[in-house]
């Protein structure tokens, strides 16, 4: 990917993320409540296991990527207005995100074990979800780094249709009014 289109797709991120908030009802942005999982795989110029694992060569671009859109998803819901922003560090081992390396509004969950993994943090309280880095799910053709939490899952059914680790996020936090 060149690098200019980095800065592009992270303006296009933003810009999603304060419409969406835009449309939240019955909310005043200041009291809004905005979770924000962050998965690896999906992010942008990302395409190999050396950049998503902390054995991998290219391990320290895949972070520095991975900040660069959770910081570009952090601004957005502050400059959208939200009141809270909390950061889910989601991918593998879960301490991929350093706190040094992202805007200090924003609160930091890492590490686990994770009840609800990873939308850990939803509830009810919280307004919004964005989902920063995640992947396609398992076979899905042309994908990168496709998979459903696990190489060894080929499909997750919910109500007949099949989905992947998004749909069942989504699903969860649907549960919660989300």
């Amino acid at each position: 990917m060149p690098r200019r289109a980095v800065p592009l797709i992270l303006t296009a991120l933003g810009l999603l993320i304060s419409l969406a908030l835009a449309g939240v009802p019955g909310a005043r942005a200041q009291d809004l409540t905005v979770l924000v999982s962050v998965d690896m795989e999906g992010i942008a110029g990302l395409v190999n296991s050396s950049q998503l694992s902390a054995s991998g060569h290219d391990y320290e671009l895949g972070r520095s990527l991975a900040e660069a859109e959770t910081n570009a998803a952090i601004r957005a819901a502050f400059d959208a207005g939200a009141g809270q922003v909390v950061v889910v560090d989601s991918h593998g081992g879960k301490t991929n995100l350093r706190p040094t390396e992202l805007d200090p509004r924003a609160e930091l969950i890492t590490g686990g074990p994770r009840p609800l993994g990873m939308i850990h943090g939803i509830g009810p309280e919280v307004d919004a979800v964005v989902m920063i880095g995640w992947h396609a799910r398992a076979s899905t053709a042309d994908a990168v780094a496709d998979h459903t939490y696990t190489g060894a899952i080929k499909a997750i059914r919910l109500n007949g249709r099949e989905l992947g680790e998004a749909g069942l996020a989504g699903a969860v936090a649907g549960s919660f009014g989300v």
